[in-house]
């Protein structure tokens, strides 16, 4: 719908969920999905039920390597972590990318994340400030990112047409609204 006559995000009627590992259930039909009766909110049904792992595509985890400030990413996962310690850690910042070779710039998934985590290498008050006043920027631009750079992960999220996009982390009891997924969403459409 055009933006002039849909402003916002997402519709209501029409809630689909993803995470790393999601089932490759029809859309409407994962957990914590609903789909109104009568809503169709511009979901392409038909494609993302012929689309295998649809969700697994939305993850931050997905393999999906893209260029970024002139380095090379290999998840949204890697260069949201990494930009913790730009200002801080410039080694260990570029430890996360794929040209750095290293270990970590090759794995995927809860390692990436762990490595960015509070017991791996926590943040003092000022750094850990710092990264909360611009952690969904940095999510946001990696985002845009990954989508510009994969046709069939931008196919996939513009398939999800105006469906509210949740999220619920591992070992979570929360689901998230993935607004900043929901903005580059928006872009994408133009």
């Amino acid at each position: 719908m055009p933006s002039s006559v849909r402003p916002q995000l997402f519709c209501d009627d029409i809630v689909l969920m993803y995470h790393s590992r999601s089932a490759d259930a029809p859309p409407g039909l994962g957990a914590s999905e609903t789909w109104s009766t009568n809503a169709t909110a511009g979901v392409d049904r038909e494609f993302l039920q012929a689309t295998s792992h649809w969700r697994r595509m939305l993850s931050n985890f997905a393999d999906t390597p893209f260029l970024l400030d002139d380095l090379r990413w290999r998840s949204v996962e890697h260069y949201f972590q990494a930009h913790k310690f730009l200002a801080i850690d410039p080694a260990y910042f570029r430890s996360f990318t794929l040209d750095s070779g290293s270990p970590l710039g090759q794995a995927l998934g809860a390692p990436v994340k762990r490595a960015g985590g509070k017991r791996a290498h926590p943040l003092d008050g000022p750094a850990r400030a710092a990264w909360e006043a611009t952690k969904y920027a940095v999510q946001e631009r990696a985002l845009l990112a990954k989508f510009q750079q994969h046709e069939t992960h931008r196919a996939v999220l513009l398939a999800t047409g105006w469906a509210k996009l949740t999220h619920r982390p591992a070992r979570a009891r929360h689901v998230v609204v993935e607004l900043g997924l929901m903005r580059v969403r928006q872009r994408l459409r133009g």
